[in-house]
C-alpha cells in the first residue's frame, strides 16, 4: 500500500511536469536572457532625540532595562500572542496607507520610504506592488523553438532514467538529437536536463557531469538558482558554474520581488554560497526599493543559527547594507552580539528621519504606525531584560496572509519524485506507466481495475487509494460524488489518509455524503500548488500555440 502511495506522489510531480515539457509535436524551450538589470547581551541602542514632527528611527532603546525593572519575562506563548496582535495591526495600517496613497496619487517609492520610516509591513507592500500574484519563480527567458517529437513513453523514460541514475540511457537519448538542440532537450520548468540530473543526485561524480556537458548539455541560470536554493555542495556548484555561458548578474522574479544568486544564498543557512556569489561580483543589494540580502537573512531562533549567519551580517554591515524593515531592525539589534549590535545602531542613526506633516492627508495612518512601532519596541525592551535563552523566540518568522512561496517546495518535490522512481522495480515501473496513462485520461474505473489486479493491495484498500488519486489529480465533483457511493463506512485510518490529500471542496463533498474528513494544512498547500501549476500550464500551452502559429 505504501508503495502505491509513493508511486502516486511521484506521479503528481511527473504529470505536473508535462505542463512544462516539450509538446508531443514540438517543444518550446528557453535560453536564459538578461532580465531586470541591476552569547552576549546586546548593547544599548541610544537614540538621538527626535522632534515631534519627525518619525523616529524605530530602534529599540534598551538603555536602563534591568531585571529589577522588569520582574517577569513574557512566556513564549505570551510573546507570540503579543507579536501576532501587533502584526495584525501593522498589516491593517499598512494596507490603509497604501490604499490612501494610491487614492491621492502618491508614487510607490514615496510610499515605501514612508513605510520604512514608521514601521510599516514591507512584505505587504512588496506583494501589493508586484505585477505577478502567483508565487512561482519566473525567470525571464528568450524562447527558442526546436522541432522534436517527444511522446509520453519517452517523457516517462527520461523521468525514470533520471530517478534510477541510468546515465547511459540518458546519454543515448541525448545523442539521438542534433548538437544544436541538445542544450534544450528534456527541460522541465526552469531547469535543464543537466540541472534535473544533478538535483536528483547531488552525489553524482564530476566525471559524469562532464560527460553530459561533452555530449552537448549546458546549465541554465535556473539550474544555478536551484542548486543554491537547495544548498548543494559548493564544489559541485562551482564545477557546473564554470560551464555556464550566460550572465551571472541576471535577475529573476520570485516571492513578489527580484532575486539574484547572492540574494537567494542569503536565505540559506550556508554562508559559503553567499560569499561565493558575492566574490563573483553578484551584488547583495539590487535597488533601494527592492529587498536586500539583510532583509532576506532568516532571523535566528537559537545561538547555533546566529553563529551560522553572523558572517553574512558582518559582511553586510561592512558594506553599509542594512535591513529596511523597522521591526526586523529592532529584532536584529536585540539578537546580535554587542559589537555587531552597536555597529548596526550607529549605522541606523546616520539615516535621515522622515518628517511627518501632522496636517498631511496621510498623517493618521503614519502616526498610528509610528505608535505601533513604539509599542513593538517596548515589548522588545521587556524581552531584553530576560535571559538570552528566552530572547530567541522573537526571531520566529512572522506569518502573513500572503500566497505561499513554492519555489523550494517544488524543487524538493522533484527530488522526492526522483528518489521514488529510483526505488521502483521493473514490474512496478510498468504499472506506473499504466497508471500514468489512466490518470491522464482520468479513467477512474480503469485505475480501480488495475489496482485490483495487484495482489499487494488489499481489496478493501483499493477504493480508498483510487479516491486519493482522484483528489490528488483534481477529479470532477460529479466523479467524486459517484465514487463516494462505494463507501459504506470509513475507518479512522482511512479518513486520516484521505484528509491528507483533500481540498476544502473535497471535504464538503465527503460531509454531504456523511463522512467527516479532518482539516489538514499540508493538503491545503498541496492543492494550492496544483492550482497554480494549472495556471502556469495554461500559460505555457498558450505560449507554445503562439510559437507554432508564427
Amino acid at each position: 500500500m505504501k508503495l502505491v502511495i509513493k508511486i502516486g506522489v511521484a506521479l503528481v510531480v511527473v504529470l505536473l511536469g508535462w505542463a512544462y515539457w516539450p509538446g508531443s509535436e514540438s517543444a518550446a524551450v528557453g535560453t536564459n536572457n538578461n532580465p531586470i538589470e541591476q552569547p552576549q547581551q546586546p548593547s544599548p541602542a541610544v537614540l538621538p532625540p527626535q522632534s515631534a514632527s519627525s518619525a523616529p528611527n524605530n530602534q529599540p532603546s534598551l538603555t536602563g532595562n534591568t531585571r529589577a525593572e522588569v520582574q517577569t519575562c513574557p512566556s513564549a506563548e505570551q510573546l507570540g500572542t503579543s507579536f501576532q496582535k501587533l502584526q495584525q495591526q501593522r498589516v491593517s495600517l499598512t494596507n490603509q496607507l497604501i490604499d490612501l496613497h494610491i487614492k491621492i496619487g502618491i508614487k510607490k517609492p514615496v510610499t515605501l520610504q514612508a513605510l520604512q520610516a514608521v514601521g510599516g509591513d514591507l512584505e505587504v507592500f512588496q506583494f501589493r506592488q508586484s505585477a505577478r500574484k502567483e508565487n512561482f519563480a519566473h525567470f525571464e527567458q528568450r524562447i527558442r523553438h526546436i522541432n522534436i517529437n517527444v511522446d509520453k513513453d519517452t517523457f516517462f523514460n527520461v523521468q525514470a532514467a533520471i530517478g534510477k541514475q541510468d546515465y547511459d540511457q540518458l546519454l543515448q537519448l541525448i545523442q539521438q538529437h542534433d548538437t544544436a538542440d541538445r542544450p534544450y532537450l528534456f527541460t522541465h520548468m526552469e531547469l535543464s536536463l543537466l540541472g534535473r540530473v544533478v538535483i536528483a543526485n547531488p552525489q553524482i561524480p564530476f566525471s559524469t557531469i562532464q560527460q553530459f556537458i561533452d555530449a552537448g548539455l549546458q546549465p541554465f541560470l535556473g539550474d544555478l538558482a536551484a542548486f543554491t536554493a537547495l544548498d548543494l555542495p559548493l564544489p559541485l556548484i562551482d564545477m557546473v558554474q564554470q560551464h555556464y555561458k550566460g550572465d551571472l548578474q541576471q535577475q529573476w522574479q520570485d516571492n513578489f520581488r527580484p532575486y539574484n544568486l547572492t540574494l537567494l544564498a542569503a536565505e540559506n543557512s550556508s554562508a559559503e554560497l553567499f560569499d561565493y556569489w558575492r566574490a563573483l561580483g553578484i551584488p547583495a543589494s539590487i535597488h533601494p526599493q527592492a529587498p536586500n540580502a539583510f532583509d532576506l537573512i532568516p532571523l535566528p531562533t537559537s545561538e547555533q543559527q546566529l553563529t551560522r549567519q553572523i558572517s553574512k551580517v558582518r559582511t553586510l554591515l561592512a558594506a553599509g547594507i542594512l535591513p529596511r524593515s523597522a521591526d526586523v531592525r529592532s529584532k536584529w539589534l536585540l539578537l546580535l552580539p554587542e559589537q555587531e549590535s552597536q555597529q548596526l545602531s550607529e549605522l541606523l542613526q546616520q539615516q535621515p528621519a522622515l518628517p511627518i506633516e501632522k496636517d498631511g492627508p496621510d498623517a493618521t495612518p503614519l502616526l498610528a504606525l509610528q505608535q505601533l512601532q513604539t509599542e513593538f519596541n517596548q515589548l522588545l525592551q521587556q524581552v531584553a531584560a530576560c535571559p538570552k535563552a528566552e530572547q530567541w523566540p522573537i526571531g520566529i518568522a512572522t506569518v502573513r496572509d500572503l500566497p505561499e512561496r513554492y519555489y523550494l517546495t517544488n524543487l524538493k518535490m522533484q527530488q522526492q519524485s526522483s528518489q521514488r522512481m529510483k526505488d521502483l522495480s521493473a514490474e512496478n515501473l510498468d504499472n506506473t506507466k499504466q497508471m500514468t496513462a489512466l490518470l491522464q485520461k482520468k479513467d477512474w474505473l480503469g485505475l480501480q481495475d488495475l489496482m485490483r489486479q495487484q495482489q499487494e493491495i488489499p481489496a478493501e484498500e483499493v477504493d480508498v487509494t483510487v479516491m486519493m488519486f482522484m483528489m490528488m489529480f483534481n477529479a470532477s465533483s460529479e466523479d467524486v460524488q459517484q465514487f463516494l457511493g462505494n463507501f459504506k463506512q470509513l475507518s479512522s485510518e482511512h479518513t486520516k489518509r484521505l484528509s491528507g490529500v483533500a481540498s476544502p471542496a473535497h471535504r464538503e463533498l465527503f460531509k454531504a455524503a456523511g463522512f467527516i474528513l479532518p482539516y489538514n494544512a499540508e493538503a491545503e498547500k498541496l492543492h494550492q500548488i496544483f492550482r497554480e501549476s494549472e495556471q502556469y500550464k495554461k500559460k505555457a500551452e498558450q505560449r507554445r500555440s503562439n510559437l507554432q502559429q508564427q
